[in-house]
């Protein structure tokens, strides 16, 4: 999981089992017996190679990550599942590859009409155009929705909004930044001028995108985005204005990292379930001792891939469900949910628009040191974010076959840590695509060396592993897609 806080507080947890709206005779019987084969040897197995020496620490590029990629694939592959993307010159069809570059940003120009704007005083960049951009535009000032705002362009437009104070607070800024640049992508648009609502906010957004700062970033992005201030903004922002807009980088590094993907196809291939965890994590450390990301995310990827043997040994067996299930591990999500940000604005392999649910797992192998011992429980992100009835459906499945306790401590819209945009569920989210985040508070290990294998509780994993394999195969048996009738962010 991305980093946001160094630790989170254990709040209060939720026995929701006790008043589940999903009835027992809702529930197939077949995946009552099914459940039960959740693994804990194979569980074991999985966490301890993605912790391993060997992967040194799945930095997104480096030769452990490949390894690992290998490793997930090998498993789909033997689970009898079919590759998800087939790539020409791909080292393997379960792969779908795309290219990252790292560098430094070293000069920025903005230019509006006739007047210079000064960076970190007038303007600042939140993302890159790559490869650097020489942008001449024309302003086109909108006040509309995030929604409506983006139309297919003809032209390099510059789109400028002044989102308010309300919709800032609704996302962390780089979730929102991130929205915008889809959405920006897909309609055309080369450069995106955003207007915060006060001069403090575009002051402390502008202090964290100083000129020389590092990125990481897909090579296909290909447009910028730049926060210009509110004041400056009264001077220089009208309908027909100029704009001309030249950047210059420093790159270090092109390098290529691959996400990894499987799939069961369903009797109505037109619907999909995707199930996703991400695999790669920190690397090794400057003094050469390996970040292991036992439960970050060596946990979440044993259970995707327990779910996958389990689908798979079902499917062999003559199971059938109504939706396609597609098994998707991500990469480059420490360094910002690229991987599956790639995945849904450049190349998914199933429409979006039929895409029903993300089910996303992410370090679901500690409990809290704070929480009671004698209480096992998960935490999720999400399920009613968007539908009710999927809220329903998770409690059910849980009355059904976990009990576990579901803490919804950081289900709140409010809640600082912001879960619901820190994994790779938001980059289905923001599709309208129900999503739910299973993960855990964190641990004194998080994000350190010391988030080893022997530390990870197996049968919290396999619980949990339950779960998730329940809810996905009784969403998966419905002819209906989810119904969507609330939206919280």
């Amino acid at each position: 999981m991305q980093l946001l806080f160094s630790r989170r507080t254990f709040g209060v947890l939720i026995a929701l089992f006790m008043t589940a709206e999903v009835s027992a005779q809702d529930i197939d019987p077949q995946l009552i017996l099914a459940s039960k084969d959740i693994d804990y040897e194979r569980l074991k197995q999985h966490v301890f190679v993605m912790a391993s020496d060997s992967l040194e620490g799945r930095m997104t590029g480096a030769a452990g990550q490949k390894k690992a990629a290998h490793y997930i694939a090998n498993n789909f592959e033997a689970s009898g599942l079919l590759p998800a993307f087939h790539e020409t010159g791909a080292p393997s069809p379960f792969f779908q590859r795309f290219s990252l570059v790292s560098g430094r940003l070293s000069a920025a120009e903005l230019r509006i009409g006739d007047k210079t704007l000064q960076y970190s005083q007038d303007f600042c960049m939140v993302t890159l155009a790559l490869p650097p951009a020489h942008l001449e535009a024309v302003v086109q000032d909108n006040n509309e929705p995030l929604e409506s705002a983006f139309t297919q362009q003809d032209n390099p437009t510059t789109m400028v909004l002044r989102p308010s104070e309300a919709v800032l607070n609704a996302y962390t800024a780089a979730d929102y930044f991130q929205e915008v640049l889809s959405k920006a992508m897909r309609s055309g648009s080369k450069l995106v001028l955003i207007v915060p609502s006060s001069e403090a906010l575009f002051q402390r957004l502008s202090a964290k995108n100083t000129l020389g700062r590092k990125f990481d970033k897909i090579w296909a992005d290909t447009c910028a985005i730049v926060l210009i201030s509110p004041q400056k903004s009264t001077q220089i922002l009208f309908k027909g204005a100029s704009a001309n807009f030249k950047t210059k980088t420093q790159i270090s590094k092109h390098y290529q990292t691959e996400n990894v993907g499987a799939w069961l196809p369903g009797q109505d291939t037109t619907q999909t379930v995707v199930i996703t965890a991400h695999y790669d994590h920190l690397g090794k450390h400057k003094n050469g001792k390996i970040y292991y990301g036992a439960d970050d995310n060596g946990s979440g990827v044993a259970g995707l891939l327990e779910m996958a043997h389990n689908f798979g040994k079902c499917y062999k067996n003559g199971q059938r469900w109504h939706k396609n299930i597609l098994f998707l591990a991500v990469s480059a999500e420490e360094i910002g949910l690229i991987g599956s940000a790639y995945y849904t604005d450049y190349a998914p392999r199933f429409p979006l628009k039929e895409t029903m649910l993300n089910i996303n797992t992410d370090m679901i192998g500690r409990e809290d040191p704070a929480s009671p011992r004698d209480m096992r429980y998960v935490s999720t992100v999400g399920s009613d974010w968007l539908s009710s009835e999927l809220h329903a459906a998770l409690i059910g499945i849980n009355a059904a076959l976990t009990k576990l306790r579901l803490d919804l401590t950081y289900n709140d819209v409010q809640h600082p840590e912001q879960f619901f945009f820190r994994s790779d569920q938001y980059n289905f989210a923001k599709y309208m695509i129900p999503v739910i985040f299973f993960t855990s508070p964190d641990h004194p290990d998080y994000h350190k060396l010391t988030d080893t294998p022997d530390k990870i509780d197996i049968s919290r994993v396999q619980a949990v592993t339950q779960l998730m394999f329940g809810l996905v195969w009784h969403i998966s048996l419905k002819e209906n897609a989810l119904k969507i009738d609330q939206k919280k962010y």
